[in-house]
C-alpha cells in the first residue's frame, strides 16, 4: 500500500475523534473501553512508526 500525508491525517483525524467518545462505554466482554482505546493508541503509534519509516524509503 502506497502511504501518504493525505491518508495519515485522515486516520488521525478520525482516531482523535472518536477516542473520547469511546472512553464512555464499558464493552461487552468486561474488558474496559479504556483498555480498548489503549490497545487503539498502541495500534495507532505503531501505525505512526511504519508510515514514517515508509515515507523515508520513498523520500530516498
Amino acid at each position: 500500500m502506497y502511504c501518504n500525508e493525505n491518508n495519515f491525517l485522515v486516520l488521525i483525524i478520525c482516531f482523535e475523534k472518536y477516542k473520547h467518545e469511546l472512553s464512555v462505554f464499558d464493552s461487552y466482554d468486561g474488558s474496559t473501553i479504556a483498555d480498548e482505546v489503549g490497545k487503539l493508541r498502541q495500534f495507532y503509534m505503531n501505525l505512526l512508526r511504519t508510515f514514517s519509516m515508509t515515507l523515508i524509503q520513498q523520500n530516498k
